[in-house]
């Protein structure tokens, strides 16, 4: 069976989701649960939480880009997106947790609180760019992404931070941050740059355009 994105065109955690599938070759489509720019009724009613994105299968509901992925890693067929190995396994989930439970929070912050809140993000921001250029890759494969020559979970969780701090303007400074350490810099570029990420985006930017239509 299809597996069913439900997101909206201004959902980019969904990204996440569409790029495991594209990497796993499934067969997908992307349900647009918005209608000028608020989520239907519908939807709110078939998810506890009402947030973007889900995943529909076979009549069951999944909700969360992290654990959708955990949930596609499981059923849906293609190539592996964590490792093998049960450690690098169990690593993969911990640094992914760290994204959203941690980094995230504090971009948040930076981008939006008062000067003092922000600044402490940001310190806060740097402490943890630290930490992952220092521990992060001990965990990984050699390559270009932290699962090697191809996208992990985890790299594919990471694109969220990369991708936030690259569009949006009050993010500069933590950006910036992020630059100065050498191997997570490079590592956001590769995956800036890879081509799946750039399709996934694309796709949802198109339920924009048939919303329009």
């Amino acid at each position: 069976m299809t597996f069913e994105i439900l997101t909206m065109a201004t959902c980019r955690w969904s990204v996440r989701n569409i790029v495991a599938l594209i990497e796993k070759k499934a067969d997908f489509r992307l349900v647009d649960v918005s209608e000028s720019g608020r989520k239907l009724p519908w939807y709110a009613a078939l998810t506890p939480f009402g947030k973007t994105p889900a995943l529909r299968h076979d009549h069951r509901i999944v909700v969360e880009s992290l654990v959708i992925n955990e949930y596609l890693e499981e059923v849906a067929p293609g190539r592996k997106l964590l490792p093998p190995d049960p450690l690098a396994r169990a690593w993969a989930r911990i640094w992914n947790g760290y994204c959203d439970g941690e980094i995230m929070k504090h971009l948040h912050t930076a981008a939006a609180g008062e000067p003092a809140t922000r600044q402490r993000s940001l310190e806060s921001l740097d402490a943890a760019f630290a930490r992952l250029e220092a521990h992060l890759f001990r965990h990984g494969q050699p390559g270009a992404f932290w699962g090697g020559q191809e996208p992990s979970l985890t790299d594919i969780c990471y694109w969220s931070l990369f991708d936030v701090l690259e569009r949006v303007e009050n993010l500069l400074p933590a950006r910036r941050l992020l630059e100065t350490r050498s191997r997570i810099g490079e590592w956001s570029r590769n995956v800036l740059a890879y081509p799946t990420f750039r399709e996934a985006s694309a796709r949802l930017d198109m339920l924009s355009s048939d919303e329009q239509h």
